[in-house]
């Protein structure tokens, strides 16, 4: 019996088989004309087939065996870093791209990203960045993963946190965008906008700002002069709060992560 493939054992991804029987060998007027008969292959992994050929005399050839080897399942892709979640980074930080690919049973084709393995993630500026990595199996089966990341601003305060404002007066609130290392990033074209007050405690210091007659103000200002090299500064009025230490919440535009520096009011 003629079987197309009898000789192959290696990993397919076809899932049916079609052959015809011709007669055993060496059987005198044995030749039977044979239908061409397809066997479906369903189970992933390793099949072993048994055949033999019958002739017109019933006389019956020594089975024969067929290992096919079905792969069905896509390779495995594992990124590392940047971790799950979305994690964030500071900008300018160093951060490996770190991931694997691995298949169980054919073996891997491929395994490519934009990003190569090894290499240095995208942080030079903020925004939410993602590295896709694809994965393909010798069978044909493929994969795709992606991991996603923010990153944002560091921020360098330019006032004394550990002194409190007296209730009802205004308090500056004075800062740089920085980057990892501490470099300032601010810019008169990232506006900052104030998103809220929040009080994490009823303690405040014993040591009070001085006094401001400023005019208080709803958004933080860019002053190109702060700090020598730039900066923001917000006339936070204390009215109504109460004795305690606050957060004051805002976002930079193009960062998606919320900020807070802290504040004291007695």
């Amino acid at each position: 019996m003629d079987l197309p493939g009898a000789a192959d054992t290696g990993v397919t991804g076809v899932e049916k088989i079609t052959y015809a029987a011709t007669g055993a060998q060496n059987l005198p007027g044995t030749d039977a004309p044979g239908a061409l008969t397809t066997i479906g292959i369903s189970a992933n992994g390793v099949t072993t087939l048994s055949y033999f050929a019958t002739d017109n005399g019933n006389n019956v050839e020594s089975p024969h065996t067929l290992t096919i080897k079905l792969d069905k399942e896509a390779p495995d892709i594992t990124i590392s870093s940047p971790a799950a979640g979305t994690p964030a980074y500071l900008i300018n930080q160093v951060v490996t791209a770190i991931y694997t690919c691995s298949d169980n049973f054919s073996g891997l084709s491929s395994c490519t990203s934009s990003q190569p393995s090894g290499s240095p993630l995208a942080t030079s500026a903020v925004g939410t960045r993602s590295i896709t990595v694809a994965a393909t199996d010798i069978a044909g089966n493929s994969n795709g993963s992606t991991a996603a990341y923010d990153v944002t601003y560091a921020i360098c305060s330019l006032y004394d946190p550990t002194k409190a404002a007296k209730s009802g007066a205004t308090l500056p609130i004075r800062l740089q965008l920085c980057d990892v290392n501490g470099t300032n990033t601010s810019s008169a074209s990232v506006v900052l906008t104030v998103t809220g007050v929040q009080q994490v405690s009823t303690s405040a210091s014993n040591l009070l700002e001085d006094s401001l007659s400023t005019t208080a103000d709803s958004t933080f200002r860019f002053d190109p002069n702060l700090g020598s090299t730039g900066g923001y500064v917000l006339n936070l009025s204390t009215k109504g709060l109460t004795t305690g230490t606050y957060q004051l919440l805002f976002m930079a535009a193009g960062d998606s992560i919320s900020h807070k520096v802290p504040f004291q009011v007695r």
